[in-house]
């Protein structure tokens, strides 16, 4: 057998192990992945909802990604779980893709690609919408790496950069720098091929324009939206007192250190430098240990020594770094590093600025693996593929599919044990309290008031929830029941604590005398919550 058919059979053997340890990831998804009715089920409603409603350009294609999945899934349920397990896998098929496509041999291929699907960086990371950009990212990289000229390698990176800052606000950075790079690709190359020069800056100019009529996704508003909770959140986990929440108590902390609600980070530094300074090393501390700890299976469960010896590891590979740079292999992939390098600068610059969430820590992770499998290629078997090395690889697959887990975060073997059932009666989950009011006989649409602001697209028609604690309108609790209609009235410790009824005691007197207000109380199967529905609004 030849060489290249042996290179393609290894090929196949890896990628057909890659899908075995995706398929033991998914195993039991449905019933291991709960709802989200925050960030994800509003990209999941606005993707639905994309020709019924204007959708807002933050996140503009993950949208359209959805309306995709949603014309192949409907029910929006298996939709949320079905894209969850799907873009579990997709990156790290890329990224075995964009590995061999650098020269690295199939073995080196399966361990950084296997590695990287069962990390916690993958398996864990929410919202989704990182792991969507994350494949955009990969899938330019892989473009990169076929033989195109400077023009199209920098038309290709302007695009790219163009969709990524319209599927994550904060990559219009490398948008605006791409638009430099392929003005001045396009003067460098003017004399030699004006066509391409003037189709590059053309390029250019057409996607500003877009940007222009579209709008910036990362507008001050959200930038202060972002700084605002984030700020709340490093404070919440780093010394406030007992018993704020980063998201329900992030105005009162912003006004406590700011003066204001809301801020951004240039307003911050402006106005209290310390608590900024004091905020970034806090993050910086974090980052540490949170990337270190998304490294290794079982959610990251890793004592202070393991989290240091990881710790150390990721310095040596970092001085092996600068000692590679000059390699013609690395000289030769300069813009595909270019491409990944700028991507993990961003992600780990907002996890420095707003806090290391595991979704900012998931692109630099990937780009970690890439540049480790680079780093380590001297000291790997050269592309030849031999028969010896195939048997490595298959102890590496064999070793890869024991140590992944069950269920995203089970137990590891080849065999399942019983799957989690997140739907189980007194299991605390999102699903288990939609599934509840769904099952209502409803008379007509009802107004739900909840903690959860994106039920509606879980729940069926003949139920319409509404968002009264985003209103504005200052009012005590019973007087939100008449203004807006409620009917139904999920009370649980995150609605009653909720800075819009904080020291209201009409919810005490709500909740402890429903029938004065025209509700009757359902029992549920989750304690220390109950359901009110008003009088008349259910079949008898």
């Amino acid at each position: 057998m030849s060489d290249i058919w042996r290179a393609r059979c290894a090929d196949l053997g890896a990628l057909f192990c890659v899908g075995l340890l995706h398929a033991k990831l998914c195993y039991g998804i449905d019933r291991a992945t709960d709802l989200n009715a925050w960030d994800e089920g509003h990209y999941l409603r606005v993707g639905v909802e994309l020709l019924q409603n204007p959708a807002p350009v933050d996140g503009l294609f993950y949208y359209a990604w959805y309306w995709l999945l949603h014309h192949v899934i409907v029910d929006p349920i298996a939709l949320y779980v079905g894209n969850n397990g799907l873009l579990l896998g997709l990156p790290a098929y890329l990224l075995y893709a964009l590995l061999r496509r650098l020269g690295h041999p199939p073995t080196a291929g399966l361990v950084a690609a296997g590695l990287f699907l069962i990390s916690p960086a993958n398996t864990v990371t929410w919202p989704y919408i990182t792991r969507f950009a994350l494949c955009l990212v990969l899938l330019c990289a892989l473009t990169l790496t076929l033989p195109l000229s400077a023009a199209a390698r920098a038309a290709c990176v302007l695009v790219a950069s163009f969709v990524l800052g319209y599927v994550r606000p904060e990559y219009m950075v490398l948008f605006a720098l791409s638009v430099a790079v392929a003005l001045c690709a396009a003067m460098l190359c003017a004399r030699r091929t004006p066509l391409k020069a003037a189709g590059l800056a053309s390029l250019a100019g057409v996607l500003i324009a877009v940007t222009l009529a579209l709008g910036n996704p990362y507008t001050l508003t959200r930038s202060r939206i972002a700084f605002s909770q984030h700020f709340a959140l490093q404070y919440t986990r780093s010394g406030a007192p007992k018993g704020f929440s980063a998201w329900r108590d992030a105005g009162q902390i912003m006004r406590q250190h700011f003066g204001k609600s809301a801020v951004s980070l240039g307003e911050a530094l402006a106005i209290q430098p310390r608590a900024v300074l004091e905020h970034v090393l806090a993050n910086a501390r974090t980052t540490a240990r949170a990337a270190s700890t998304q490294l290794v299976p079982y959610q990251g469960r890793l004592s202070g020594t393991q989290a240091a010896l990881i710790q150390l590891t990721l310095a040596f590979l970092a001085l092996r770094w600068l000692r590679h740079l000059r390699r013609p292999e690395l000289q030769e992939s300069t813009w595909v590093w270019a491409l990944l390098g700028g991507h993990a600068l961003v992600g780990l610059g907002s996890a420095l600025v707003l806090f290391p969430r595991d979704h900012y820590l998931l692109i630099p992770i990937c780009v970690g693996f890439a540049w480790a499998t680079e780093l380590l290629a001297p000291v790997l078997p050269a592309l030849h593929v031999s028969w010896q090395r195939l048997s490595a690889g298959a102890v590496s697959a064999a070793f890869l599919l024991w140590l992944a887990p069950f269920q995203l975060s089970g137990p590891n073997g080849l065999s399942p044990r019983a799957p989690l059932d997140v739907l189980a009666p007194g299991t605390p989950s999102l699903r288990n309290r939609m599934q509840q009011i769904a099952a209502l006989p409803a008379r007509r649409p009802l107004q739900l008031l909840s903690a959860y602001p994106e039920l509606p697209v879980f729940l069926p028609r003949q139920l319409l929830p509404t968002r009264p604690l985003l209103d504005a309108e200052p009012g005590s609790f019973d007087t939100l029941l008449e203004r807006e209609h409620i009917e139904l009235v999920w009370l649980d410790d995150e609605l009653a604590r909720a800075t819009r009824f904080a020291g209201d005691a009409s919810v005490a007197r709500f909740a402890a005398d429903p029938e004065r207000y025209g509700f009757s109380a359902r029992p549920t199967h989750i304690p220390g919550e109950r359901l009110f529905i008003r009088r008349g609004a259910l079949h008898d």
